[in-house]
């Protein structure tokens, strides 16, 4: 049995309220990462099930949605429905969780929900021609935000009354400075501590490419052995008394050289990438190890990143 910690439970209230006055408009709870998101979705559900509502629940990322998953069925005692081609699963409930790129053609499929939650909404383009944006210009649904950031650099605001937005305001935000550090206070949060580095990447000559560094110029300038072996030079330094490392990399030729001098140095270290089941690795397993403290580093390409 789950017990709301304090701040989580103003979550629903702040969202019911919200939508019994504006019926047509979408509202944004705003956590800070680590704060249990996933509780306040299954609380909110909780909630809907009594008044006999239909939650769909999105997300981009398998580990969210399995996240999601688990923490609703053991919040509300229930079997929660999972429609997931990366997971196996094409199933459909009265709660249902379910990954954008295999529902987002399906609208017919999830045409009586009630509500549609999006996890990490932050993640939702603009662009009219998106998955996500594909799937809810079909459905009349009330969509709820969860997010940590809901600030994007070139973009702005995720949130505002017009039509560029889906998001209408936010009802609920503990990610203000002052909210942040009651949670770190409070012990709720780990307290975070950033160092400068001793290297300094310049950026000239790679060229932006859709708002963020071009992949093959950053691969191009900084995959070279001896820039390698300096920064991790440095990581071992200044990791030396942590338990776990998680560093990301420019693309998976990147991953294994840093994976390959990390090893050569003694530090157990595995990679986490899209091509990782051609190596032979089980992601699932090897994601249990890592957080099993099998391995003291995962070099990560763009996986472990939202909601890990």
């Amino acid at each position: 049995m789950y017990k709301l910690r304090h701040y989580q439970e103003g979550s629903t209230p702040a969202i019911v309220s919200y939508l019994a006055v504006n019926k047509k408009r979408n509202p944004i709870v705003a956590l800070p990462t680590g704060a249990g998101k996933s509780l306040c979705i299954a609380d909110f559900i909780q909630w809907a099930l009594t008044k006999k509502r239909k939650v769909l629940v999105l997300s981009h990322v398998r580990e969210i949605l399995e996240q999601n998953a688990a923490t609703i069925e053991k919040y509300n005692d229930i079997k929660v429905a999972v429609y997931s081609a990366s997971i196996g699963r094409k199933e459909i409930g009265d709660v249902t969780v379910g990954g954008i790129q295999s529902v987002y053609r399906q609208i017919d499929l999830f045409s009586k929900f009630d509500y549609i939650i999006i996890d990490e909404c932050h993640r939702v383009s603009y662009d009219e021609n998106s998955m996500y944006r594909q799937f809810l210009s079909k459905t009349d649904a009330p969509v709820i935000g969860f997010t940590a950031t809901y600030f994007r650099l070139g973009t702005g605001k995720i949130y505002g009354r017009d039509s560029d937005h889906l998001f209408d305001d936010v009802v609920y935000d503990w990610t203000h400075k002052e909210k942040f550090v009651q949670l770190v206070n409070e012990g709720w949060l780990s307290p975070l501590v950033t160092e400068g580095t001793g290297y300094k990447m310049n950026t000239e000559g790679v060229r932006v490419t859709g708002g963020d560094f071009n992949l093959a110029d950053l691969a191009d300038k900084y995959d070279r052995e001896p820039i390698t072996e300096e920064i991790l030079d440095e990581i071992c330094a200044k990791g030396v008394d942590r338990k776990q490392w998680l560093i990301f990399a420019i693309d998976i030729k990147h991953a294994d050289s840093i994976a390959e001098s990390l090893n050569r140095r003694g530090i157990s270290t595995i990679v986490v990438h899209s091509e990782m089941a051609a190596y032979g690795f089980d992601r699932n397993k090897v994601l249990q190890m890592a957080k099993d403290q099998e391995y003291r580093c995962i070099v990560n390409v763009d996986i472990l990143t939202t909601g890990f």
